[in-house]
């Protein structure tokens, strides 16, 4: 039996509808006091969710967990921010893995979380700052928990859990067991465990060291994913044998 989490989701407010947690939890750390690290917001209807590079984050009410938990990683340099998401995609992960342990899980970069090619999960971390001083981060999670019904355009690349297992999960169970592998892997953060990180997330990365078609804004292109650079950055080695670094919007899987 899993033990229960030390701080990570300890202290929770639960909120019944809100356009994004992520906003919600970001205005938290405009507050004096802070919130105490590892404090969770959520809700069972989020109405405005943001995913990475301004996408919308669908969701239904009371049939998702969408929540923010707010982190305070003083302890990595600025250009290694990312590290967190890492943590929480592999939190995801291992949480999934515990309901659907027959499921075809990967990790698409950079924190986009898949089973059998769909998409489940989204992760959005976003930093609250004063001046070039980070006050604090929101580690924001969109799960598929109890969805069955999704709009046209989205349900040819999205699954539930629900869907997969016949099995309704309950929001609770699962935040108990994402906080516990979410406190797990920040601790191993704090502890400079930077090589396990990363090599336990490529090991779950969509596509590493496969060749595939990616659009860098020149038309569909052959390339092999070779890792993450030290900044996050997506490392893509081309026909050519040139490798090179994307961010998030300027490369496009295919």
């Amino acid at each position: 039996m899993l033990n229960a989490p030390l701080f990570m989701g300890r202290y929770r407010e639960f909120i019944p509808y809100t356009s994004s947690t992520n906003q919600y939890a970001l205005e938290k750390l405009k507050e004096i006091p802070l919130p105490l690290e590892g404090s969770l917001y959520f809700t069972e209807d989020q109405q405005a969710g943001r995913g990475q590079a301004g996408n919308n984050w669908f969701s239904v009410p009371n049939e998702s967990f969408t929540g923010s938990y707010i982190l305070y990683p003083h302890f990595l340099p600025v250009n290694e921010l990312h590290r967190v998401t890492q943590v929480a995609a592999l939190a995801v992960f291992r949480s999934l893995e515990d309901f659907h342990p027959a499921g075809n899980l990967q990790i698409k970069w950079p924190n986009d979380i898949m089973i059998n090619g769909l998409k489940i999960c989204g992760i959005l971390t976003e930093n609250r700052w004063s001046g070039d001083k980070l006050i604090g981060m929101v580690c924001g999670i969109g799960v598929n928990l109890n969805i069955d019904s999704f709009p046209k355009d989205l349900e040819q690349h999205v699954v539930s859990l629900h869907a997969l297992t016949g099995k309704k999960t309950e929001v609770s169970d699962f935040i108990e067991i994402l906080s516990l592998y979410l406190e797990q892997g920040y601790l191993k953060l704090k502890a400079t465990q930077f090589a396990e990180i990363e090599s336990d997330y490529l090991s779950k990365l969509y596509r590493y060291k496969e060749w595939g078609m990616y659009d860098r804004g020149k038309g569909p292109e052959l390339a092999r994913i070779e890792g993450v650079d030290s900044t996050g950055r997506l490392l893509l080695k081309f026909e050519t044998g040139l490798t090179e670094a994307f961010n998030l919007k300027e490369i496009r899987f295919m």
